[in-house]
């Protein structure tokens, strides 16, 4: 597993024999135009390839790395005979790299890495990032033209050991590029995906390689948490087109009546107000089917008539309700015959039934016993779009994307089948993802996910496998709604690590996608609590935003560093209030094991439940971050599930001040109690309590 103590030094032996795998030779510079006009001859676009990338080596060695990245891009372009980056996703546009000695896609990639490690060493992460999303796209283009087509979740066979070696590095560069950021998620994502290549690839393979990069891979690293709650506060922006300053502050909801804790909540923002609907506390229960809604001004709750028909549906666990512009807000169960209905002005609930539309391709409702889960769902213009989600006739998630048309009540199937097939030009199946609508109502995108094939080993599925073996996706697709198309979208910039039930909204008055928390299926987490015993899975409490075009697609992800932040999590809920563009999260669920809690010991995890509500400011006009003190949250803000001391500003689970300042500070031990009294007194007028 990677090592927080590697030597990172190893990437610079990496990038040396990296060098030593090109063709030494060199084309005089008056033969180019030649080369150029005649680039139709194999033999001679290979010779013109490698000029330019010993070209490159030379300048890389002479550390003049600008000029020597802008020859690896030249070279990468002559062999592809286009102008990188490629405006396509379609994959199609590297199918040229095959050769007769596999050494094409190797050396494509090669020039990647060359232009990757020269951007790092000028400091432009931007544009390392850059070509690290083309060698990305690279390897997906690897798997679309595998004969057959396979699963993204299977591995891509090659006797290559320069691939390997190739796409090694890249992962190892990138985790150089987001450590540099700050965004040790990505990093760490990045270096596990080595170990994992490593561990897999053959032996007679592995036996040449393996050298350069095992002392890049350790353990002690996966005790990392994102963010990591010593070093948060001292975090700052160095790099503004990838880092975003913000604020995570909790809001204090007023006494009285509300819902119990719970998860799996159906829930959606709607004219000021967030609704909730059902639950579960925890897996054995109990199962909710109250309705609630908090008031985003007052922040007082207020409970609605509970769902109409419990012995229908006996659990609301893993379901979305969508709002439409008119007041109605519809709830999709995965029955093909009937979806319930709640009318927010006249606070009741209606049953509506609905009739499935079959086609040549898919002539049965595609939901095994009429359910799914863990689906993503959202009401564009008078259409009801349903994607994804979990059946028990495909448990690793399903690729169906439906469509309600809601004046005539009809459903039909846009894509996917109910038995998922392997297809690079559409998304995997998958669950608990996330997705939002473009400003301008024509995409819908669809981000991230999971494909739960653990439980599918379980339950003795053929796509089946063992725990570590969770398939988190590191994708993002847009479906347009009016050409009822696919397209796979790149993931720019400081993106968040791959993962599942993230929480995410679009911001249509910021213009922005802000991403937080979730978790992921198949990162290791060591603790210290349990003798290094790796858990197989890793829960975020980290920040992302991007700019997006108009039809949605994001343009730059960056990370927003806060001092504090809510505790780390999954399924928890975003939201945009789109009257003042507030940014609101709710809820969620911790694992015990990897969140400390009082109650439990080292025995089996629980899945804690929450119901608190924070407010996300962001740095920039609209963002509501007037006011904020970045010294004072230094110092005062709760870190995840911890408390920083006001004195000596360790992290811990510290006490509170018991003075009148209602515990607004706290302090790990008596020494900095007395040490930092004098100060939090004047400073927050604290008082020693009566």
């Amino acid at each position: 597993m990677p090592s927080r103590g590697a030597d990172m030094q190893n990437l610079k032996a990496i990038t040396e024999h990296r060098c030593e795998i090109f063709c030494a030779f060199e084309i005089p510079e008056e033969a180019r135009p030649f080369l150029f006009t005649r680039a139709e001859g194999t033999m001679t676009r290979g010779r013109l390839q490698n000029s330019l990338k010993f070209k490159a080596d030379k300048k890389f060695t002479a550390k003049q790395y600008a000029e020597a990245r802008s020859t690896f891009i030249e070279a990468a372009s002559e062999m592809v005979g286009l102008e990188l980056p490629a405006v396509s996703t379609d994959l199609a546009v590297y199918k040229i790299l095959g050769s007769r000695d596999g050494r094409g896609v190797s050396d494509f990639m090669a020039c990647l890495n060359g232009a990757i490690e020269c951007s790092r060493r000028l400091l432009d992460y931007e544009t390392a990032l850059l070509w690290l999303v083309e060698a990305d796209l690279l390897e997906k283009s690897l798997r679309a033209r595998a004969d057959p087509v396979r699963f993204d979740w299977v591995p891509i066979d090659s006797t290559s050991s320069h691939y390997y070696f190739e796409r090694l590095t890249a992962h190892c560069l990138a985790a150089q590029v987001f450590f540099a950021l700050g965004n040790t998620a990505s990093a760490i994502q990045r270096l596990w995906l080595a170990y994992v290549m490593l561990e897999s690839m053959p032996e007679d393979l592995e036996s040449k390689i393996s050298h350069h990069f095992y002392p890049l891979l350790g353990q002690d690293i996966c005790a990392l948490k994102h963010p990591d709650p010593e070093t948060s506060a001292s975090m700052s922006i160095e790099y503004p087109s990838l880092q975003q300053a913000g604020s995570w502050i909790k809001l204090n909801i007023r006494n009285g009546k509300a819902p119990t804790t719970r998860r799996h909540s159906a829930t959606f923002a709607f004219n000021g107000h967030l609704y909730v609907l059902g639950g579960v506390k925890a897996i054995e229960g109990p199962h909710y089917h109250d309705f609630w809604a908090l008031d985003l001004d007052t922040l007082i709750w207020r409970r609605l008539p509970d769902f109409i028909a419990a012995e229908v549906v006996s659990q609301i666990v893993g379901y979305k309700m969508v709002p439409h512009a008119d007041g109605r807000a519809f709830l999709f169960t995965g029955e093909p015959s009937l979806i319930w209905v709640f009318h927010i002005a006249q606070s009741r609930w209606q049953l509506l039934r609905t009739k499935f539309v079959p086609d040549e391709e898919m002539r049965e409702w595609p939901y095994y016993r009429d359910d799914v889960s863990e689906f993503d769902a959202h009401c564009v213009g008078e259409k009801i779009y349903v994607f994804g989600g979990q059946h028990g006739g495909s448990i690793p998630g399903t690729d169906v994307l439906m469509e309600l048309d809601i004046p005539s009540l009809q459903w039909r199937r846009l894509s996917g089948s109910s038995v998922p097939k392997p297809c690079p030009s559409t998304p995997g199946p998958r669950e608990r993802f996330h997705s939002w609508v473009s400003k301008d109502q024509t995409h819908i995108f669809f981000m991230f996910g999971q494909s739960d094939r653990p439980t599918s080993a379980h339950l003795q599925d053929c796509h089946g496998a063992p725990p570590f073996f969770c398939h988190p996706y590191d994708d993002l697709w847009s479906w347009n709604i009016s050409q009822g198309r696919w397209k796979r979208e790149r993931l720019p910039g400081n993106a968040p690590s791959p993962r599942a039930e993230m929480a995410c909204t679009y911001n249509p008055i910021l213009d922005k996608v802000i991403v937080f928390g979730g978790y992921s299926p198949a990162a290791p987490t060591c603790l210290e609590d349990f003798e290094g015993e790796p858990m197989a899975y890793t829960y975020y409490a980290d920040t992302f935003v991007a700019d997006v075009t108009p039809s949605g697609v994001p343009t730059t992800w960056k990370q927003v560093f806060t001092c504090g932040f809510p505790t780390y999590r999954a399924s928890s809920t975003l939201i945009t209030d789109s009257r003042t563009g507030k940014i609101f999260l709710f809820g969620g669920y911790k694992n015990t094991h990897f969140v400390p809690s009082k109650s439990t010991g080292k025995g089996r995890p629980s899945l804690g439940s929450f119901l608190d509500l924070w407010q996300l400011r962001l740095d920039l006009p609209g963002g509501y971050f007037d006011g904020v003190d970045l010294e004072e949250e230094g110092r005062t803000a709760q870190v995840g599930p911890w408390q920083r001391c006001f004195t000596c500003g360790l992290t811990g689970p510290w006490k509170r001040c018991g003075g009148t300042c209602n515990g607004r500070v706290f302090f790990c031990d008596m020494a900095c109690f007395k040490e930092g009294w004098r100060e939090h007194k004047e400073k927050h007028e604290c008082r020693k309590a009566p």
